[in-house]
């Protein structure tokens, strides 16, 4: 067993922790592994939070997956006939590899480490959670940070990376014409990956044009870019002049469903659910049909994970 002192918080504060919350825990949840993304949405639209309230649970919610982990015991609520269940160690075991980014369709991937922060946090301050589980979870976040960093399985791509990746693939000329539409985290950071000796001529579609005018006079990176505004009401004109597409927009299923658009070499839609529809165009990449981890530059290599599950093992047992 390694030394306390290895660790970004104490062996002994880790292993309380984990037998604290382990105790009572009873584990639910809807991954797109266990079932599918389709399924993961569906089942989410109809779950209700309100009859949890004061019940000492950390609920997980994001587009690949729906966890409730209650640190006293059995729950009830609507449809949960419809989630997978886990117990005592293997939950919080789930967990950990959950941190760790194990369990995400791309290895490693960093979001899902602050999502599960950010989940602890909101928890706790809307009642869902107790003072004693919020601490000992955000142990288990210091001991996630740790076996990240020993064994390597911080991946620096994403979504957003991937699409760069197709559209360098795909796109050879200058002066090409770009679209994205959405203007959150998954976009900004496409907008960073862009290749700057490349002068893209970029479409940024969004529902509110101010607040997409903002963002990019406060920031060194946009201000340089050749950027023309259009509101999404009129989105649906620009996209067939485009070379490429990039979608990452927050609840507007099927927002241009049902339309073909031929011009663009490719599409990439990483919004859930997704805005295209599969036959939107030859080579159309979405959440919901692609496996993203294929079109890594840069994957985790696997005896990481094996060497960080070894670890992961040894300490919750």
């Amino acid at each position: 067993m390694k030394q306390k002192e290895d660790y970004l918080c104490s062996f002994t504060q880790i292993k309380r922790a984990i037998d604290k919350l382990s105790k009572n825990v009873v584990c639910y949840f809807v991954d797109y592994k266990v079932f599918s993304k389709r399924s993961v949405y569906e089942i989410s639209k109809d779950f209700k939070i309100n009859n949890l309230i004061n019940k000492n649970i950390l609920i997980i919610h994001t587009c690949l997956r729906l966890e409730i982990y209650s640190f006293t015991g059995n729950l009830s609520f609507s449809n949960s006939n419809l989630f997978a269940e886990i117990k005592n160690k293997l939950a919080i075991r789930r967990l950990i590899t959950l941190m760790c980014g194990m369990q995400s369709e791309i290895f490693g991937e960093k979001e899902i480490l602050g999502q599960i922060e950010k989940s602890i946090v909101d928890s706790a301050l809307e009642g869902f959670l107790k003072k004693d589980s919020f601490w000992h979870l955000l142990d288990l976040v210091k001991f996630a940070k740790f076996l990240r960093n020993k064994f390597k399985i911080n991946c620096n791509e994403n979504y957003s990376s991937v699409g760069i990746n197709i559209l360098n693939k795909l796109i050879k000329k200058e002066n090409e014409c770009i679209s994205i539409i959405g203007d959150g985290y998954m976009s900004e950071f496409f907008f960073k990956k862009l290749d700057r000796k490349r002068p893209y001529k970029i479409f940024w579609i969004n529902r509110n044009i101010e607040k997409a005018k903002k963002i990019q006079r406060g920031s060194d990176l946009l201000k340089k870019l050749q950027i023309s505004h259009i509101d999404i009401k009129e989105g649906l004109k620009v996209l067939n002049q485009s070379d490429f597409v990039f979608a990452a927009l927050k609840n507007s299923e099927g927002l241009f469903a049902g339309y073909q658009f031929n011009h663009p070499k490719a599409i990439v839609d990483v919004s859930y659910p997704p805005v295209f529809s599969d036959d939107c165009n030859k080579f159309f990449y979405s959440i919901e049909n692609t496996f993203f981890e294929k079109y890594i530059k840069k994957p985790i290599k696997k005896i990481f994970l094996r060497s960080c599950e070894s670890e992961i093992e040894e300490i919750i047992n």
